[in-house]
């Protein structure tokens, strides 16, 4: 589909998955496991994790959407709020050293910067793929 450079696109014949991909991610995984401290693997599973789920519901939006190109341009809007606070939230939290009102009224204006970033995805019209009767399953 042209996503990524022709040379990773090799598709093993025996599992169907992109192997050299995979050994990229895994080379990538294991330098990092290598060079950074325990906490900071945590902190970038926690905002892996974040990335990975905001990414797929996006991605479900944009291809359900009525009106694709301006869902997609919303999804990078809201991708972008979500890594951007959940950043600032990891960084300041830390610095602070504690969980006081000043924290909590970051993490509410946060929470509230996201949920305003996905209010243009709401009024956009959504429909569910065919289904095929015969099978369950899209078509």
């Amino acid at each position: 589909d042209g996503m990524v450079p022709h040379w990773f696109s090799f598709v093993s014949p025996t599992f169907g998955t992109p192997v050299r991909l995979q050994i990229l991610c895994g080379l990538i995984a294991m330098a990092l496991a290598v060079i950074l401290p325990l906490q900071q693997l945590v902190n970038f599973l926690n905002i892996g994790s974040l990335s990975s789920y905001t990414v797929t519901c996006s991605s479900v939006l944009t291809l359900r959407a009525v009106r694709p190109g301006r869902v997609a341009a919303g999804s990078i809007v809201v991708a972008g709020t979500s890594l951007i606070s959940a950043w600032t939230w990891s960084v300041l939290f830390h610095a602070a050293q504690g969980f006081g009102p000043w924290e909590m009224a970051l993490l509410v204006f946060l929470v509230a910067v996201v949920v305003a970033s996905w209010l243009p995805l709401w009024r956009e019209s959504y429909v569910m793929p065919a289904q095929d009767t015969s099978t369950g399953s899209p078509s």
